[in-house]
């Protein structure tokens, strides 16, 4: 048995989302080789795209015990534990993922997540300025932190987050909506238009945009809102 070539096709099954394919794959490469690390590593990402975060919590301290110097095993293993709502031992794996890896920008982010759904809020903004100290670019870091403070109703720092996110990258797609989202909350009508005629020319076929932006121009022309929102 070619076990490296069995794992590059069970490799590609998985990248086109044919799911079942590659899990018959992998298990056919473990009835060989039991301790076969790469592909025990594959079956994990297909247990939590089938959300069975049982058996893939199962397997991932199986590789744990091939090799415990990955930093990744332990930040994959705290998505795990996050999906089956066992925080404090995400927690715990993202700070073994930060011992390994201090500047895994990517555990900052994730641990300020998960306090935050804690309501550690003060907790969770130190991690993602770490994050972001870690990579003044990390776009995805801004993202959440301006969610964080949208769900607050901190219009000020939600916005200036939004705002650095697309200073990265203005193709932050989710990043245009949220602000388009956040003018219109605000009743910034003018500055929210803008965004949702943006957002319209990105994808057009997404109504909601056309919504709002109705809502947009119905108050600019008539300067009055037709409804409560």
């Amino acid at each position: 048995m070619n076990i490296n070539k069995i794992l590059l096709l069970a490799q590609n099954f998985y990248k086109n989302n044919d799911l079942k394919n590659a899990k018959n794959l992998c298990e056919t490469i473990l009835k060989s080789n039991i301790n076969h690390l790469s592909t025990i590593d594959l079956l994990v990402d297909i247990n939590i795209k089938y959300e069975n975060f049982k058996e893939a919590l199962r397997l991932i301290n199986k590789s744990i015990e091939l090799n415990n110097k990955n930093y990744l095993i332990y930040f994959k293993k705290s998505f795990i534990l996050f999906g089956i709502n066992n925080y404090d031992q995400a927690l715990q794996n993202l700070n073994l993922t930060i011992n390994l890896n201090p500047a895994y920008k990517e555990a900052y982010n994730f641990k300020a997540i998960i306090l935050s759904n804690m309501n550690k809020d003060n907790n969770a903004i130190e991690n993602w300025t770490k994050a972001i100290n870690i990579d003044n670019d990390y776009a995805e870091g801004y993202f959440n932190l301006a969610n964080f403070y949208n769900l607050r109703n901190n219009f000020k720092l939600s916005l200036e987050n939004y705002n650095k996110a697309l200073q990265v990258n203005n193709k932050y797609f989710s990043a245009l909506v949220n602000r388009a989202d956040l003018y219109l909350k605000y009743q910034m009508y003018k500055l929210a238009l803008t965004d949702y005629n943006n957002l319209i020319k990105k994808n057009p076929n997404i109504q909601t945009f056309h919504y709002n932006k109705a809502i947009c121009l119905d108050f600019l022309n008539n300067k009055k809102m037709p409804f409560c929102l």
